[in-house]
């Protein structure tokens, strides 16, 4: 009895079966086993009776939905009132800008109010003292509050929504500092600039409108984060 050699440079599992009784040897009855971390996005052929295997890098849960980082699925720029949020919220900033180069020129005027209310007990040297370090703080104050302007309009666009609920939160404070500004207008020994509140009223209004769209119907959407499906290889 010859049994056939085994080919050179071939797989032992692929070798030709040999059949005693027929006295003769047939192909071998199963293909060769895909390699299970192919790049491939198809499925790969299987034994008979067992399923195709799918790579799990290539699984997605609808095929052709892309998955976007922050936002729905599918979703491929943010929606429009997303963006019109997001060109006020720059509009924020850019009257926090202003309004903070227009107090820089009320420097002087500000230095005469303090020197006559404090009818002689201050020095003039403690008198800039005073002043300059107040327009100090105020500057740097305004620098943050325009960081955060910025902040918060590039993170609320990218779908952020720990952003969406920042901007909130600094929106109530703010109405809250608008408020107090307001009623000091009315009050008779509290000296509040005029044109100074007209450009936080103009702020307030821009963050109100900004607010309410990032919290409409179709913004929720795009905030709204993707869900998750587990990876099911050949399913």
């Amino acid at each position: 009895m010859t049994y056939p050699e085994p080919q050179p440079n071939q797989d032992p599992a692929q070798q030709p079966y040999w059949d005693p009784a027929a006295q003769q040897s047939y192909p071998h009855p199963y293909p060769p086993a895909p390699h299970p971390y192919s790049a491939a996005s198809q499925p790969y052929p299987a034994a008979p009776g067992q399923p195709p295997y799918q790579d799990p890098a290539a699984y997605q849960p609808f095929p052709g939905m892309a998955q976007y980082p922050g936002g729905p699925a599918g979703a491929s720029k943010p929606p429009q009132p997303v963006m019109n949020a997001f060109y006020l919220i720059l509009a924020g900033a850019v009257l926090t800008l202003i309004s903070t180069l227009y107090g820089l020129t009320q420097l002087s005027t500000v230095r005469d109010k303090a020197s006559e209310s404090s009818s002689g007990a201050l020095t003039e040297s403690d008198i800039d003292t005073i002043t300059n370090v107040s327009f100090g703080v105020g500057i740097v104050m305004s620098v943050i509050s325009i960081g955060l302007w910025l902040w918060m309009a590039f993170a609320t666009r990218a779908g952020k929504n720990w952003a969406r609920i920042t901007s909130t939160v600094f929106f109530a404070l703010y109405s809250l500092s608008t408020l107090l500004t307001l009623i000091g207008l009315f009050l008779p020994n509290v000296d509040t600039a005029v044109i100074s509140t007209v450009f936080g009223l103009l702020t307030w209004s821009v963050g109100l409108g900004a607010v309410i769209l990032l919290w409409n119907n179709q913004s929720s959407a795009y905030f709204r984060p993707s869900p998750t499906y587990p990876m099911y290889p050949g399913r």
